[in-house]
């Protein structure tokens, strides 16, 4: 029986603090799970362009062959972790992306933050959150024939704690082009059976 892999979705920023809830206290990694994690309030006809049910969505194609509690969208919870580039909000109107100048500053904080995680596969959302991870994993990348992944250019397998982690790069589900419906989303089958198959290999010697 293959274990459910250690899953992390990188993402950006914040989104903006709730205005008719400014109490600082729920903007704490407690208060956020108590909000969006505990007490989901899911619609999957106004939610499913939405960043939060999207990454639920993907984390539940990614690992619901390895477990039979996770049997939807909603199931999924708890399987994941969730972490952002940037750790504070610019509180931009609309969830409107912050400036440069914040995923700077917090690039540094990230790795860190990866190594203690410990994942066997990480989901980057958005070039911001790609480019937090090559500052310090971009040459770590190595070769695994075995993934046949030269048909996923946005697949890598990197280095992380000495141990192969598997890194898939999408698209943000709020790019408002809608790149992620066009190019992942329909690929998310794709990304399971590779997500399978690396875990499988997680059980084999590690690459000299």
């Amino acid at each position: 029986t293959v274990n459910t892999p250690r899953l992390l979705i990188v993402s950006l920023d914040p989104r903006e603090a709730e205005k008719s809830s400014p109490n600082p206290s729920q903007r704490t990694v407690q208060g956020v799970r108590e909000s969006y994690e505990e007490t989901p309030q899911w619609d999957s006809e106004k939610d499913l362009r939405k960043h939060w049910y999207q990454t639920h969505n993907l984390a539940w194609f990614l690992l619901k062959s390895f477990s039979k509690e996770i049997v939807s969208v909603e199931s999924i919870m708890g399987h994941f972790a969730h972490v952002n580039s940037v750790k504070c909000s610019s509180n931009n109107k609309g969830g409107k992306q912050g400036p440069g100048k914040m995923f700077k500053n917090c690039m540094e904080y990230l790795p860190r933050e990866i190594e203690i995680l410990e994942p066997a596969i990480i989901v980057t959302q958005g070039d911001k959150a790609k480019n937090a991870l090559e500052t310090k994993f971009g040459s770590t990348v190595r070769a695994d024939p075995k993934l046949n992944l030269n048909n996923y250019p946005k697949i890598k397998v990197i280095s992380v704690n000495n141990t192969r982690t598997l890194w898939i790069h999408t698209y943000h589900p709020s790019q408002r082009q809608g790149f992620y419906y066009k190019m992942n989303l329909p690929r998310a089958d794709d990304y399971s059976l590779i997500v399978q198959k690396f875990s499988k290999l997680l059980s084999g010697p590690e690459e000299a």
